[in-house]
């Protein structure tokens, strides 16, 4: 009998490799068990598989999988490829894996690092890169458990962090992904939070980072934060923006001071389309601290803790914020105030929900500095807003047409303690009701109409925006390039018109050279003005007639009138077709006087021409003894209108009398192509004398027919006739391109006749009786 060993089976694995097979020659009872205990021993060391380093191409290479208990660390100056294969646990009292620059560490899904151990322990993070260039990415879990103990972390310059797994943190002041440097990059697209004391869910340190949270963040301790960045001043060789921080996910705050995002530095931006949610004490949803800074929000921000606020900017005298609400944008607070500032100057636009939920509260609190607030047509703030102290400007803006009620202004209305007033952006804002309270307001784009009372408000109106309205205002200085429209602003079409009204100033008017006075005015002699208490004094600028669809006759419109005197005068008017609009004054009111469009002499009659005396511009016409006379605006029409009447028939459906022709004249019918004819025609002549009227033009134009070409007449020159050349160059323009078609005279009767070859001619006259007698 054999007498009993001991045996270590220690003794054997020793001294095996890792894998393979062990033979051992035993001839006793006792090799049984031994053999046993090594297939044993071979087992366990197996799924005790640690991570495995490779060099391939001169670059590290480490895979680790199974369960571990032992970290990598890469030695000083390696740089590596770290992979953590699927299944695979890593629990370390150090941390877990640490790398150097340019390296790179990819926790796979369903794996888990575990860091138990403190700093004491060497446990600082983890998973940490040191240097620049590396790339930390977690599809897994990862964990900390103790104070001070970072779950991803990378210290250097244009590092990577992304996490769509978990990262979670236990202790005091650990954040789950913080990065110190300048450049790098966080992305957050899973599930974070921590639970400790001034823990972070994402952290950077530095200028010019990026921080992007698509997922989830939670945090439950005192001063914890959801996403922070705390940068300082961009350096002087890198002028792009401090630090941008973007929110598509979910936050949420439960802890004392724990606000959602907080920003510190200057020049960085802040974009919030998710939900960012406080409810502990004195949480911010947004905390902004530095000048320069934006903060643009397309989802929620809410602080719904005791003495919380949605939106905290914390400034100093000198320096300046931003932030725009957008229209779909919601700021709330259970306490007031949602919106705070301090001593630096804030630029609110709000196109969203601003609200407290205290009744009768501050929905805005600026505080000190020069702030302002924009609101659009879709802004909803429930409670007051209070500018403070400084000089402070309220506006009126966006894209959207809006009303606004200037009730809403003053010291214990809705919106509170503002100095300055403007109008900015493309959309026309119509005032109502009244507030005759010190106003002044600069109108610098878009259009801003009145139809209440504004007494106090001194309106200063920049180039390329418009004033209008029919309401009352202070005064007007309507600097060059600027839009004065009294009456309610009718369609920009010249065709057509808004409704008639007066825009009443109980001051001065002033009109620089350049500025556009655009006028609507009616057949029945009104038109919109400015009706002015003081003195008005016009430096020049154009005079714009918008005429309604109907019939006119010549005759005298008022377009202002100023009680203390009017200096000055427009530089130019508008021409019209059919009319010469002529501007005229008196000591108190400006007129706009529109006469038969008479062009003056035509071109020297030539062999083939007729003689005779022509019209010349005629004086002033008595509205009950005048031709009455469609305006036209538009070439097109004219055309269309005349060859209409030369193609169409009396009883075709076109051959009503045209639109632009008044409702008296005579309808007439006319011969066929004059120059297809080889005999001349017989003059067709018109129904007998009745009250008729012309086409609102006396005068003769010219036009080759045939092969024969000769050159076209100049237009006559009108100087010192008061004329309209530019009248006379559009009716000359369009007749000359019938007069290859038709030869129409017409003196009560229209007849046509035979051309010499080269060239016919057209005369389009007055009625005998209508037409005025010229000298």
């Amino acid at each position: 009998m054999i007498p009993h060993q001991a045996f270590d089976p220690s003794s054997l694995l020793g001294a095996a490799p890792r894998s393979g097979l062990l033979s051992l020659h035993l001839s006793s009872a006792s090799g049984l068990l031994t053999i046993a205990l090594t297939i044993s021993a071979l087992s366990i060391e197996a799924a005790r598989a640690d991570c495995v380093s490779s060099v391939v191409g001169g670059q590290t290479r480490v895979t680790c999988s199974g369960t571990t208990t032992s970290p990598y660390h890469a030695p000083v100056g390696t740089e590596a490829t770290v992979e953590v294969g699927p299944g695979t646990t890593m629990e370390t009292s150090a941390a877990a894996i640490r790398v150097r620059g340019n390296s790179s560490v990819t926790v796979s899904n369903g794996a888990t690092i575990t860091v138990t151990g403190g700093n004491g322990d060497g446990a600082y993070n983890a998973l940490y890169a040191g240097g620049d260039n590396s790339a930390l990415t977690n599809h897994g879990t990862v964990s900390t458990a103790q104070d001070v103990v970072d779950g991803l972390e990378a210290t250097g310059n244009r590092n990577m962090l992304i996490n769509t797994g978990s990262v979670s943190t236990q202790g005091t002041s650990s954040e789950a992904m913080m990065a110190r440097g300048n450049g790098n990059t966080l992305r957050n697209g899973g599930s974070i939070q921590t639970s400790g004391s001034s823990a972070r869910g994402m952290i950077a340190e530095g200028n010019n980072n990026t921080l992007v949270s698509t997922g989830g963040i939670r945090t439950t301790g005192a001063g914890s934060e959801g996403i922070r960045s705390d940068g300082g001043e961009t350096t002087a060789t890198d002028p792009t923006v401090n630090t941008t921080i973007t929110n598509r996910g979910t936050i949420t705050t439960s802890g004392f001071t724990a606000d959602g995002i907080r920003l510190i530095g200057n020049r960085s931006a802040i974009t919030n389309e998710g939900t960012v949610t406080t409810s502990g004490r004195e949480g911010r949803g947004i905390k902004v601290e530095g000048s320069g800074n934006r903060v643009d929000n397309q989802g929620t921000v809410q602080g719904v803790g005791d003495d919380g606020e949605g939106l905290y900017i914390i400034s100093k005298a000198g320096q300046d914020n931003a932030v725009l609400n957008r229209e779909n944008g919601r700021i709330i607070s259970r306490d007031e105030a949602v919106v705070r500032g301090r001593h630096g100057s804030e630029d609110i636009e709000n196109h969203g929900l601003i609200r407290t939920d205290v009744t009768g509260g501050a929905a805005v609190d600026l505080g000190g500095g020069a702030d302002s607030l924009l609101i659009g047509a879709s802004s909803n703030i429930t409670g007051f807003v209070d500018a403070g102290s400084g000089a402070d400007t309220f506006r009126l803006g966006g894209a959207t047409d809006a009303t606004f009620d200037v009730r809403e202004v003053g010291a214990t209305a809705k919106y509170r303690s503002f100095e300055q007033f403007e109008k900015v952006g493309s959309s026309t804002w119509t005032t109502v009701n009244d507030n005759n309270n010190a106003m002044p307001w600069t109108v610098r784009e878009g259009a801003l109409l009145v139809r209440g009372s504004m007494g106090g408000s001194a309106m200063t109106v920049h180039s390329g925006a418009t004033l209008g309205g029919t309401g009352t205002l202070g005064s007007i200085d309507a600097l060059p390039g600027s839009i004065l429209t009294p009456g309610m602003n009718g369609p920009r079409s010249r065709a057509d018109v808004g409704d008639i009204g007066t825009l009443r100033v109980n001051g001065d008017v002033t009109i620089a050279a350049g500025t556009t006075y655009r006028v609507d005015l009616n057949n029945r002699f009104q038109s919109d003005r400015i009706v002015a208490d003081g003195r008005a004094t016009i430096r020049g600028g154009t005079g714009e007639v918008h005429a309604g669809r109907a019939t006119y006759s010549p005759g005298r419109w008022t377009i202002l009138t100023a009680r203390q005197g009017v200096t000055g005068q427009f530089a130019n008017v508008d021409d019209l077709i059919f009319f010469q609009p002529i501007l005229t004054k008196d000591n108190n009111n400006v007129y706009l006087e529109l006469l038969p469009a008479f062009p003056g002499a035509p071109p020297t009659p030539g062999p083939d021409q007729d003689s005779g005396a022509d019209p010349r511009p005629a004086p002033p016409l008595q509205p009950e003894t005048s031709s009455p006379v469609t305006i036209q605006h538009h070439e097109n029409l004219f055309r269309a209108a005349i060859l209409c009447r030369l193609r169409c028939s009396a009883s075709d459906s076109m051959g009503a009398v045209p639109s632009f022709v008044a409702i008296d004249s005579v309808p007439v019918s006319y011969a066929a192509d004059a120059p297809a004819r080889q005999a001349p025609s017989t003059p067709v002549a018109a129904p007998a004398a009745q009250q008729g009227t012309g086409w609102g033009v006396w005068g003769r134009c010219s036009g080759p027919s045939g092969t024969r070409k000769r050159p076209r007449p100049r237009p006559p020159s009108t100087a010192g006739r008061g004329a309209s050349s530019s009248a006379w160059m559009q009716v000359s323009a369009l007749l000359t391109v019938l007069a290859s078609r038709r030869a129409i005279s017409r003196r009560r009767s229209i007849s046509t006749r035979r051309s010499p070859p080269a060239l016919w001619r057209v005369s389009i006259s007055a009625p005998t009786a209508q037409r005025p007698s010229v000298r």
